[in-house]
């Protein structure tokens, strides 16, 4: 196996390097020769390796590569605030519910969902299919980890091929790859992005994991998103096959693989410099938290939960239209890209200057005793850039009389 195999008297293909990559796996899909194998590279992401011996250089992985191949920017046809009309749902979902109400009127009408659940007893993100309630409930809810599309390209296409209706949901990247390999339009399919900061590192949340596992000394038995008295405050809680243990539960902010997924430590390095900004992922609907509501629509919020809903396509407008759904709006897309979502919507998010040394101090110390280190250096930084800023303004400005 070689990374990019060189085949001689052939052309070998080119695909984007680890730098480039944003591991879709569309190359992977659409090999006729099952040539390209998606593996980890050492900070955990998935990358194509092409073996040199089966490859016969036809070229169908670049015709496919959504990285080789980006759509052009776009603005939506109409944004909307949205939330589910029962509250139970909404209370259970990441934000507004609006992923699950589309999700379940495809299912009530024999379609299939594609979305990212668990694989079990690995905890790996992997995307799979539901096509009942009871498996639809896996892919519900945030996971903070790259997934991997495995075969749903395939599988979406012999459904389609089918008649049966399909709405598959992901990262931006990962619909402008489904939509690169179908090749074409069609009508019975319904994609649906997510407005992504970018996706944290495979190893790191594997080494996550193992750390709890080996603070418990018991396996995991099941990890979900739960809700505190707001929308706005959630954990990741992990509950134990010993039921005898208390479930560990931490907010977003308190958790060490979440601030460390917010200060740009374990992202994919590809993710900020995103070629899928702008909606150039080709989806039908954009889905998001609607962070900052209060500031436009402060009357909205009601600490339930609250989606922003970008229409990209006619074929949106149908769906987003549910009589399940409570949609309020028209907004305008100013109003949609307030706060954090200007930035994962329009702009490329910025690596910290640490991610490098934690990411090579992950491998070699694994995650706590890394997260550990480098929080202690962030903290330490902070008070010294504090105590900077009042030398600077009494020292430097003067400004005694003001205090």
């Amino acid at each position: 196996m070689a990374e990019n195999g060189i085949i001689r008297g052939m052309k070998a293909p080119r695909l984007p390097n680890r730098k480039k990559c944003c591991g879709c796996g569309a190359c992977r899909a659409s090999c006729p020769k099952g040539a390209i194998a998606m593996l980890p590279d050492e900070e955990g992401f998935l990358q194509p390796v092409v073996d040199a011996a089966k490859c016969v250089g036809c070229g169908k992985c670049e015709a496919v590569c959504p990285v080789l191949h980006p759509g052009k920017p776009r603005k939506p046809l109409a944004v909307y605030a949205a939330k589910a009309k029962d509250d139970e749902l909404r209370w259970g979902s990441a934000s507004g519910g609006v992923f699950t109400v589309l999700a379940q009127d495809v299912l009530k009408r024999g379609g299939v969902v594609f979305g990212a659940g668990f694989e079990r007893p690995t905890w790996r993100v992997i995307h799979k299919a539901a096509t009942n309630e009871e498996e639809l409930d896996d892919l519900r809810g945030s996971k903070y980890v790259q997934s991997d599309t495995g075969d749903t390209f395939k599988e979406t296409k012999s459904y389609l091929d089918a008649g049966r209706e399909v709405l598959y949901s992901g990262c931006p990247c990962q619909i402008a790859a489904l939509k690169s390999f179908l090749r074409k339009n069609y009508p019975n399919l319904l994609t649906v992005d997510l407005i992504c900061h970018g996706v944290p590192s495979p190893l790191a949340w594997s080494e996550y994991l193992k750390c709890h596992e080996g603070m418990a000394r018991s396996s995991i038995v099941k990890i979900w998103s739960r809700r505190y008295h707001s929308w706005r405050k959630f954990s990741i809680q992990i509950d134990f096959v010993d039921d005898v243990l208390d479930s560990y539960s931490k907010e977003m902010y308190e958790d060490r693989f979440l601030a460390a997924f917010l200060r740009e430590w374990i992202v994919r390095r590809r993710c900020y410099l995103c070629p899928f900004r702008q909606l150039r992922s080709g989806s039908d609907i954009t889905i998001g938290d609607f962070w900052g509501v209060e500031k436009c629509h402060p009357d909205w919020e009601d600490e339930k939960g609250l989606s922003v809903v970008l229409i990209n396509t006619e074929k949106g407008f149908p769906a987003a239209t549910s009589r399940l759904i409570e949609v309020k709006g028209a907004l305008s897309f100013d109003e949609a890209c307030i706060a954090n979502n200007r930035k994962t919507l329009l702009e490329n998010c910025r690596p910290s200057c640490f991610r490098p040394l934690f990411m090579l101090g992950l491998k070699t110390f694994g995650f706590n005793a890394t997260f550990t280190a480098f929080d202690l250096i962030v903290k330490a930084f902070g008070r010294a850039h504090h105590t900077m800023w009042w030398i600077k303004r009494l020292v430097i400005n003067r400004e005694f009389n003001k205090f």
